[in-house]
């Protein structure tokens, strides 16, 4: 976390590139260790399945150049389940969440 600071502080050429790289390194750390004991609330409507981790972590790391029809190919989903998946779970579809991730 000290680099991410040092990054934020003294902002270099492509800072925002390595800020969202560190943060997402940050990110999949905490995912890797707590990823077993994490519990997410549950609804009537959505149920977080083992699997929707490991999709939004691809998503993640792989926000530049992946699709829709990739990631659903990839995790053997249709692309409207994927769709489903990121909307129930984040309130955006998956164009905008690939929007924020290059932002």
């Amino acid at each position: 976390m000290l680099t991410n600071y040092r990054e934020y502080q003294q902002p270099e050429a492509y800072s925002a590139q390595m800020l969202n790289v560190l943060m997402s390194a940050f990110f999949l750390t905490i995912l890797r260790r707590h990823e077993g004991t994490a519990r997410l609330p549950r609804t009537e409507n959505f149920f977080w399945k083992h699997e929707f981790s490991a999709i939004f972590s691809y998503i993640q790391m792989n926000y530049a150049h992946t699709s829709l029809p990739e990631v659903a190919a990839r995790f053997n989903y249709s692309q409207r389940q994927i769709t489903r998946i990121v909307r129930n779970s984040t309130g955006k579809n998956f164009a905008q969440i690939i929007t924020q991730l290059r932002m």
